[in-house]
């Protein structure tokens, strides 16, 4: 018989004693390799991945990935995490931002959110998946399913049931909040309550508010000020913000011209130069109307009706 014959040979009773492994369930020392078209799970499993296992989940219809540390197991295309070092101790179920780098390591450390700055809100990465002890590696959930959280409200004193939209509450360690932030507290809508429990669930979806200005590619605002316009400058192709002066000369107007307010009549009272324009407040009043027509004094108003 020929040594090719003998070869051929060989390597079908290599494969055919690989295969009898590994469907009698024996691990395959790591020289192993398994080269196949596709890979076959049983959509029936009930059986949990571990950590380093992947296990078809017959509820959300994909393959489970068993996480590092035995805490998380990811959904495949389902749930995305961030890998985070814990500049402080996180708990599972708080909003967490970024704090830092770890340099070529590629990854992210984080703390529990605590900002007010509304530029800051971008900083705001996901929700804990798990406890991450100071100094630990853990997983932040940026989008998916984080189980293990109170969704009842109690925390914040507030009262949450299923479908609840949760904000970061600006200020806290990694709270929620169902209450719109007011400006100018960071604005981060961070998950909607699945299962309202004290070991709920939430859906996490990050939409962050932005800072007027800080990311528009057509906005670029000076410092502003009080009363302060915004306006477009078509030479520079861009929103900016203007004071009440430079708008003023924009439109030709008098620099002192303005439009005043008040109850009763402006007569003797109000000191403008002509022009201006004085708006009566008193809802009983047959005159609502006033122009300064001479004068730089408080007298010289016309009542336009």
């Amino acid at each position: 018989m020929s040594n090719r014959s003998n070869n051929q040979r060989t390597r079908q009773g290599r494969r055919v004693r690989r295969q009898e492994l590994y469907n009698a369930g024996i691990v395959p020392s790591p020289h192993h390799r398994i080269i196949s078209d596709y890979l076959q799970f049983n959509v029936s499993n009930t059986y949990s991945a571990a950590v380093g296992q992947l296990a078809w989940n017959v509820d959300n219809g994909t393959v489970d990935l068993g996480m590092d540390g035995g805490n998380v197991t990811m959904s495949l295309g389902l749930e995305t995490y961030f890998h985070v070092r814990a500049d402080s101790t996180i708990s599972c179920g708080q909003v967490v931002m970024a704090t830092g780098t770890l340099g070529n390591s590629g990854k992210l450390k984080a703390a529990p959110a605590n900002i007010t700055d509304p530029a800051q809100g971008i900083y705001i990465i996901g929700v804990a998946a798990e406890n991450i002890a100071t100094n630990d590696f853990g997983y932040v959930t940026c989008f998916g399913i984080t189980h293990n959280v109170d969704t009842t409200g109690d925390e914040s004193s507030e009262s949450w049931s299923d479908g609840t939209i949760l904000f970061y509450k600006p200020g806290t360690d990694g709270k929620f909040t169902n209450v719109r932030p007011t400006a100018p507290s960071p604005h981060v809508l961070v998950a909607m309550v699945v299962n309202s429990a004290n070991s709920g669930t939430i859906f996490v979806r990050l939409t962050h508010g932005l800072a007027l200005g800080d990311i528009n590619g057509n906005v670029e605002f000076s410092t502003l000020s009080d009363n302060d316009f915004i306006v477009y400058n078509s030479g520079n192709s861009r929103w900016e913000n203007q004071s009440v002066s430079e708008v003023k000369a924009v439109m030709g107007l008098p620099s002192a011209l303005t439009w005043y307010s008040g109850s009763g009549s402006p007569e003797g009272v109000v000191t403008a130069v002509v022009g201006c324009l004085y708006s009566n407040t008193d809802s009983g009043a047959t005159d609502s109307l006033f122009v300064k027509k001479t004068g730089t004094g408080n007298t010289g108003w016309t009542s336009l009706g």
